[in-house]
């Protein structure tokens, strides 16, 4: 069979992960978080052999999102604003997943477990404020013509490509930007948010420079610190749109939102 760069990407990153889930959702019937470990620890060992053979540190930043199993489609969220990658509690969980298991060693920094990111930002919560959580993570990919002038690709297995002993970079490195809140309904027109530095999860936090946030009350971007209690108030209740800026240290702008709703009359406690 000829073997393609699209050959390559589907087999890899959808063919032999479907394969994988439906197996285990054919023969495990019920025992849903039984086959959750067996996709999971099956679909690792695939990707071990198949990448096993790359220098892994020449990856940037010691993730490869060909590597991981795709909870999101994580290059959406690249800091651009768009119809499609409004951030709720759900989507921020699979975007940090998808990173999480897309790390090369388990050296890469600014992570904690799965269980772990669920538990910090529980422990966060308060009766006094809204607990935000996100991340900014740089990750590394490969680059859409890497193959075969910069990568190898023989017996299901990826490996490095030397031209007169020099490497060929396969890389391209990307960035993620996502924040948002624990819950979408708000109880009431006045409230504080915090976003704890805690459950702000980041392998390059020295490259932010600040945070602000437009909490669409009509006063615009303002600077939201790291542990700092801000006050938001509106006039009246409906849906709103939270825009999130991240300034980095090089100027660069990056961008989400979410959609919030404030209800006087939602009686649900936030705690």
């Amino acid at each position: 069979m000829k073997t393609t760069k699209k050959y390559i990407y589907y087999a890899q990153k959808n063919i032999v992960p479907h394969i994988i889930l439906c197996f285990f959702m054919l023969f495990t019937g019920g025992h849903k978080t039984l086959a959750q470990q067996d996709i999971n620890t099956s679909f690792k060992s695939l990707m071990d052999n198949t990448f096993q053979n790359l220098e892994k540190n020449r990856i940037p930043h010691g993730i490869l999102i060909d590597f991981g199993m795709e909870f999101a489609h994580v290059p959406a969220y690249n800091g651009t604003l768009t119809d499609s990658t409004y951030i709720n509690k759900r989507v921020l969980k699979e975007i940090y997943n998808t990173l999480l298991m897309s790390r090369v060693t388990m050296a890469s920094s600014g992570f904690v477990t799965s269980e772990d990111f669920d538990t910090n930002w529980k422990t966060n919560r308060s009766k006094n404020y809204i607990a935000l959580s996100g991340l900014f993570f740089k990750y590394s990919r490969f680059d859409a013509n890497a193959y075969p002038s910069k990568i190898q690709f023989g017996n299901n297995q990826f490996s490095d490509k030397y031209v007169g002993g020099t490497w060929q970079d396969p890389y391209e490195t990307l960035q993620t930007f996502a924040l948002t809140t624990p819950i979408e309904v708000f109880d009431g027109l006045n409230f504080n948010i915090k976003v704890p530095q805690s459950i702000f999860y980041s392998n390059a936090a020295t490259s932010i420079n600040r945070l602000e946030i437009d909490f669409d009350n009509g006063n615009g971007y303002q600077q939201v610190n790291f542990d700092q209690e801000v006050a938001v108030s509106y006039t009246s209740a409906g849906n709103k749109i939270w825009k999130y800026k991240l300034v980095l240290t090089n100027g660069q702008l990056l961008y989400a939102h979410s959609k919030i709703n404030d209800n006087r009359r939602f009686s649900k406690s936030r705690k």
